[in-house]
């Protein structure tokens, strides 16, 4: 018998419809557009990252969606997740399939403490719950499933924070890293963490300023390491 599988967003949008409970809410794991039609030919406005909207009506590319100030429109299903979390503990584990036996993700290693992450997919067996996450920035994405209740929150407040954060690691924010290193954890462990690594190694600061100080002679292209010009006879 061939499985048929239907997207979660619209499975989950069809049975809230059908026993009339109130409509599911999604969030925006990336910077994201709305727009006023399902052709996605007008824009309306834009969703930031994390942002949670209430899922109105489902389609099969793109959803109608409700904005907190009660504008609606559509966003392309693919960049909306269930819900947001944040990593709190450098020791959680990110497994290639929703198994214990299935090994550890090839990107485990990205899944620092205060790490944003999106839910997008849930899945029960005989080991518990699971969810399939993605998240990471700057190259170093995260995507594999976890176990359902560890090592993550799903604070709105915590993700907010945690959001401004990786910002500021991208930007190599020193400014804002600071100010956030006074946080309560995780997020002011992650900060203080990073400030650490964009420090010079102990020594490399007083060589470069040796090295800027020079004999007072300003280099010539002789002095500089470069080759001769082309055609030019070697010296």
């Amino acid at each position: 018998m061939k499985r048929v599988w239907i997207p979660l967003l619209v499975l989950s949008a069809l049975f809230a419809s059908h026993c009339g409970e109130a409509a599911e809410t999604r969030v925006a794991r990336v910077p994201l557009r709305v727009f006023e039609t399902q052709d996605a030919k007008k824009r309306l406005t834009s969703l930031s990252k994390g942002e949670k909207v209430e899922l109105v009506e489902a389609g099969e590319k793109y959803s109608r969606v409700r904005l907190a100030d009660g504008k609606e429109g559509w966003s392309e299903n693919k960049y909306l997740a269930i819900y947001g979390a944040v990593v709190t503990s450098g020791d959680a584990t990110l497994y290639r399939r929703p198994s214990s036996t299935s090994g550890q993700s090839s990107n485990n290693k990205n899944m620092i403490l205060a790490s944003v992450v999106f839910i997008e997919q849930q899945e029960e067996n005989e080991e518990g719950k699971w969810l399939s996450i993605r998240g990471g920035h700057s190259g170093k994405w995260i995507s594999g499933w976890i176990k359902e209740g560890q090592d993550y929150s799903t604070s709105l407040d915590l993700l907010g924070r945690a959001i401004t954060l990786e910002e500021a690691i991208i930007k190599k924010d020193v400014e804002a890293l600071e100010e956030l290193s006074g946080a309560g954890a995780p997020i002011g462990e992650a900060a203080a963490g990073v400030l650490v690594e964009l420090q010079p190694p102990e020594g490399e600061e007083d060589a470069d300023m040796s090295d800027d100080l020079g004999d007072g002679v300003a280099p010539t292209p002789d002095d500089a390491d470069s080759p001769p010009p082309a055609g030019a006879p070697a010296l």
